[in-house]
């Protein structure tokens, strides 16, 4: 069965917002099958901070069928590659994620934190039935974040 459990999401200090997450994710059957397809699959980070804000961040998971290899992309950024399946999803479950320095907050970085498949990504033939069928229900609830 699929499953995405955020474990801890821990605030770090500085001059610009971070925050690393500790998950568990478990595909499931379908959304592997889709993922070995080539269909990439796009989480949304929430992070709601104490002072109002809300930063967010999209994470695709991709295989490449002619390459042989799955990427991992963070925003708009270069993705990582990865040989194995495993070692992708190792790098998702463990994630840190960065924010510009204009979103630098006054005091602590507090707040919750949520992650989610973002269903409006998926490709239009997928949207509706994953909307109606628990395979593609990952969404791990809003969760405190720690310092």
């Amino acid at each position: 069965a699929q499953s995405l459990q955020l474990d801890a999401a821990r605030a770090v200090a500085q001059s610009a917002p971070a925050l690393e997450l500790d998950m568990r994710l478990d595909l499931g059957a379908r959304a592997t099958e889709a993922l070995e397809a080539g269909l990439a699959l796009t989480f949304i980070v929430e992070w709601q901070l104490d002072d109002g804000r809300l930063l967010s961040e999209r994470v695709a998971l991709r295989y490449s069928p002619l390459l042989r290899s799955y990427a991992l992309a963070v925003g708009v950024g270069a993705p990582q590659t990865f040989n194995l399946r495993n070692s992708m999803l190792a790098a998702f479950e463990h994630l840190r994620l960065h924010w510009d320095s204009s979103a630098a907050c006054t005091r602590n970085c507090q707040g919750r934190v949520r992650v989610r498949l973002d269903l409006a990504a998926l490709p239009a033939p997928l949207r509706l039935p994953a909307l109606l069928d628990s395979a593609w229900s990952f969404d791990s609830r809003w969760q405190a974040s720690t310092p």
